[in-house]
């Protein structure tokens, strides 16, 4: 990276080679936060390679392609452009589809593979693969009654199934096969709460997503030095998307005893969040999948210590944000108020008088509701009122909870053994 690019703390863990380090290096000029960039890019990989690309684990198979939701205030850290440079490199591959639009769930189906209607059946040339992208996650998740089942049927694709059956509205069914589908999507937090029901998370649509939370980017550039054209990276695009990459593995039995460890000791740990639990159920996969594509960068087909030491830390650094930002997702509207005062403070550094809070969510809730909140935060010791005895009015001030440790655990997050520092490299 440039010596005039501000220091992000996530390029600390991110990987200083491969493919994914010259995606970093490429989108360096681009005001998104540097972790929209990287996942952006890991997803790009996964999407190139599919289902030519696997890790056994018992009686399923983890393929590489993920499910990204970028998430931030309105009108900051450009979700929408993080994802279009991603998809601008996917676009200029041979048999990328993208489903871009509002979809029912019957088109979603038809649009992946082979479709059965009735006695007769249309076979479509299409693999059962594709990109979803939805730069408004709230309008493509809508809650049309035509949309009804959308979440229900991406949770179940989102497994990659090797066959997968839908009964249509007119009696027929929709068959897809072999299927591997990437989802980039697009998030403010408020949205997030308003679009994704309660069942989502009992149902395990949530856990199976990753969700880059990133509150305010560092980079500022009124107009962008792009020093790179991205051609090389196509290139290298187009030979990985040509390769039958196969059966990914542990390099030695040092890497798979060290996953081994890790994985015992995350069963141990019981989420303090409910929300979470289901998250991580899953996080085993999403570490192999972030070591899939993490080796795959580097023109490896092992994963290494190395990878999978890197691919914690990554979701640690999601986490830190999972927990602060989605315990209000599913809430009952008091929850929903809660959530929104948080927000409002920390948007305006932890400090402020009640006046001026309530003047910024008077659209959303009234006089009593504010104070209801306003309670409930105080006795959970989440806030602090402090009396203006010249003015009348209180000062609320935000109580930030104790820091994750060094190395990014949050209360919830599985603890391993400690690598040593020559594992860590």
């Amino acid at each position: 990276m440039s010596d005039d690019l501000p220091h992000e703390p996530f390029m600390d863990i991110a990987p200083k080679k491969g493919w994914l380090d010259a995606y970093l290096k490429y989108t360096s000029w681009s005001e998104a936060p540097a972790a929209f960039h990287f996942f952006t890019g890991a997803a790009v990989l996964g999407t190139t390679m599919s289902r030519r690309a696997w890790f056994t684990k018992g009686y399923y198979k983890v393929y590489p392609n993920h499910q990204i939701i970028l998430v931030a205030p309105t009108g900051k850290c450009r979700k929408t452009s993080a994802l279009n440079l991603g998809l601008g490199l996917l676009r200029e591959l041979e048999g990328v589809n993208v489903i871009a639009d509002k979809i029912t769930p019957e088109a979603l189906a038809a649009e992946l593979g082979q479709v059965t209607l009735g006695d007769k059946a249309l076979i479509q040339t299409k693999a059962a693969e594709g990109v979803i992208y939805a730069p408004e996650l709230a309008v493509f998740l809508g809650k049309q009654k035509y949309n009804e089942g959308l979440i229900t049927l991406l949770t179940a694709l989102f497994d990659n199934p090797e066959k997968w059956e839908i009964s249509t509205k007119g009696g027929g069914k929709q068959t897809i096969e072999k299927v591997c589908l990437t989802f980039l999507g697009a998030s403010t937090p408020d949205w997030l709460v308003s679009a994704i029901p309660q069942d989502a998370f009992g149902g395990g649509f949530m856990s199976r997503l990753l969700f880059v939370v990133q509150e305010d980017t560092p980079r500022c550039f009124p107009i962008p030095d792009v020093k790179e054209k991205p051609k090389h990276l196509i290139d290298w695009l187009r030979a990985l998307k040509k390769q039958e990459v196969g059966e990914i593995g542990f390099r030695t039995d040092d890497d798979k005893q060290w996953y081994q460890m890790w994985y015992t000791a995350g069963k141990k740990n019981i989420p303090e969040d409910e929300k979470m639990a289901g998250y991580h159920e899953r996080k085993p996969d999403h570490l192999l999948r972030l070591a899939m594509v993490l080796a795959v960068s580097e023109e490896r087909v092992r994963i290494t210590r190395e990878d999978m030491i890197t691919s914690n830390k990554l979701l640690n650094f999601l986490e830190e944000s999972m927990l602060t930002n989605f315990k209000w997702l599913g809430s009952k509207p008091v929850g929903v108020d809660q959530g929104r005062i948080l927000t409002v403070l920390r948007a305006n550094g932890g400090t402020m008088r009640s006046g001026d809070l309530l003047r910024k969510l008077v659209f959303y809730m009234n006089g009593m509701q504010f104070r209801q909140a306003i309670e409930t935060l105080m006795h959970a010791g989440l806030i602090l009122e402090r009396p203006d005895h010249k003015t009348g009015q209180h000062t609320y001030v935000l109580i930030e909870q104790t820091p994750p440790q060094k190395g990014g655990r949050g209360p919830t997050t599985p603890r391993p053994s400690e690598p040593s520092p020559e594992e860590e490299g």
